[in-house]
């Protein structure tokens, strides 16, 4: 169990009250849900009230959300629940970041987190629905007259809520960066969201509507032994399987999200990146798997990069990138961004296989330390760290200088027809709306690469192509790195030789790219 809980104090006309648990285990509910103003405003645990909520709390202090809450937990029979305001001293920074790290025991130990989906803010609770349908109701005619004479339309016919989830803005929860560990650590979830009621388990979700879906297995395993070491039996596939999870579903959904303290950013999924280390190993460097880094580095701006021929609304209002300030992550991390970002180019199939497994040549830097296997020398980055504002890379690249230049508010694909390339010269991976592009050349062309030029790219001599993460901090003169055959970043050198991350490119000549000379690189 957590380090304290409510217990809800049975029969009802007792008093809730925080218990420390100790060696206590008895099932708990679990509360996911969005703080908003409401929360700071109601009563919370404090270093002051400690003792006196240890002997009983009045519920009329709470915010409704909680008093749903003990409403709730009691009806279905449970004893204890845990609600993070009301279990972590607030203001206490040693009890925060203590507890903070054991999201994964907390909501994976759980047998019922209960969502409040639907609201935004605690003070409003969450069991009634304000939900407005589009289209109201229409009654369905019989065709038959009562006694009376008078038609008979006592039946009426509406689209069920679900038909709306897409016109629909997101719950506000799917919203905020802390609830997305809780979704993803719950064995058990109980949610009240605006298209109705369900119940969803690692295998199947359940609506108010008795329709149902199954799911294949999930992906994170919120087990008690995944949270100690690694679990027996796990193929050597399942590395491969987080890893891809944690880049195409796990980051783009979060950086969508808001956090009212950009602090937290690496807080408010280190139970999960925890969990995750058992499988896919190594250490986890301010955001990126040290054992797949080359790729973690290739994160992308989804506002610029958007391929979706029809995106969804939510994708249609993607923001630009903008920098953390103060600055929360080295460079080469998507945490040093304010904003949604996602993976690659191109489908991940395509991608080189994962190092452990496959050809190490697939990629076109290397490590630097102990034997070309550790990134970084510093200790200070890793799944359990909440603050990695600093972390050097070290590596072995090969360095070229480019001269940029901008495509404002044009899509690739026309531009590449303007060009008369054929659709085979084409790669077949090119991303049909890119905003903001950038066209690279060689800012100089030694004498023996004339002939690599002239057997690449088939219109001038350009030979990547690109993006800035901050469309405002273009420059002209850029380094580039290629990380894997296909892509790589977009560089800055500072004034004691070590490089700034600015954006990210995709190679068009990666023969140009080979040949040049490998040399130390530091990232930072």
């Amino acid at each position: 169990m957590p380090t304290r809980v409510i217990a809800l104090g049975i029969p009802s006309s007792k008093p809730p009250r925080l218990l420390v648990t100790n060696d206590l285990q008895e099932p708990y509910v679990a509360l996911s849900y969005c703080w908003g103003q409401g929360a700071t405003k109601s009563l919370m645990l404090r270093d002051e009230n400690l003792q006196s909520m240890q002997e009983g709390i009045h519920e009329n202090k709470l915010a409704k959300t909680y008093r749903e809450t003990l409403q709730v937990a009691r009806d279905l029979g449970f004893l204890y629940i845990w609600i993070d305001a009301l279990c972590i001293l607030q203001g206490n920074k040693s009890d925060w970041e203590y507890e903070s790290t054991r999201m994964g025991e907390v909501y994976g130990n759980a047998s019922l987190t209960l969502v409040a989906a639907r609201s935004s803010d605690a003070m409003n609770g969450f069991l009634r629905n304000d939900f407005k349908p589009v289209a109201d109701s229409c009654p369905f005619p019989y065709g038959r007259v009562d006694e009376n004479g008078h038609e008979i339309d006592g039946l009426y016919v509406g689209l069920d809520r679900a038909w709306f989830k897409d016109t629909l803005d997101p719950d506000p929860v799917k919203t905020r960066g802390w609830c997305l560990q809780e979704a993803e650590l719950s064995r058990r979830t109980l949610i009240y969201g605006r298209s109705g009621v369900s119940f969803q388990c690692k295998t199947a979700k359940f609506f108010e509507d008795e329709t149902y879906k199954f799911y294949h297995k999930r992906v994170f395993d919120p087990k008690p032994e995944a949270a100690l070491g690694p679990v027996p039996g796990r193929r050597p596939s399942d590395g491969l399987e987080l890893l891809n999870h944690w880049y195409v579903n796990v980051l783009p959904d979060y950086t969508a999200r808001a956090l009212t303290n950009r602090g937290d950013i690496f807080a408010a999924i280190t139970s999960l990146a925890k969990l995750a280390k058992q499988t896919i190993g190594g250490r986890y460097l301010a955001g990126a798997w040290e054992s797949d880094l080359p790729r973690g580095l290739l994160w992308k701006p989804r506002y610029q990069t958007r391929w979706w021929v029809n995106p969804s609304k939510a994708e249609t209002n993607l923001a630009p990138l903008k920098r953390s300030h103060p600055s929360q992550a080295p460079s080469w991390s998507w945490a040093a961004v304010e904003g949604p970002i996602s993976h690659g180019w191109d489908n991940r199939k395509r991608w080189p296989p994962y190092p452990i497994e496959g050809r190490p040549d697939a990629f076109m830097v290397r490590p630097a330390h102990q034997d070309h296997t550790r990134w970084t020398t510093q200790d200070s980055c890793d799944a359990d760290v909440l603050y990695m504002p600093q972390c050097e890379l070290q590596m072995h690249g090969r360095l070229r200088r480019l001269r940029s230049t901008a495509i404002p508010q044009v899509r690739l694909l026309d531009w590449y027809r303007e060009q008369g390339v054929k659709a085979r010269q084409r790669p077949d991976d090119l991303p049909p709306q890119v905003r903001d592009v950038v066209l690279f050349e060689p800012l100089a062309v030694l004498e023996n690469e004339t002939s690599l030029l002239e057997g690449g790219c088939p219109f001038n001599q350009v030979v990547a192509f690109g993006v800035f993460d901050i469309a405002e901090e273009f420059v002209e003169n850029i380094w580039a790195l290629p990380a894997t055959r296909d892509l790589g970043l977009i560089l800055d050198r500072k004034e004691d030789g070590s490089f700034h991350r600015l954006g990210i490119f995709h190679l068009l000549n990666f023969q140009w790219f080979e040949a040049g000379e490998e040399e130390l690189v530091r990232l930072v």
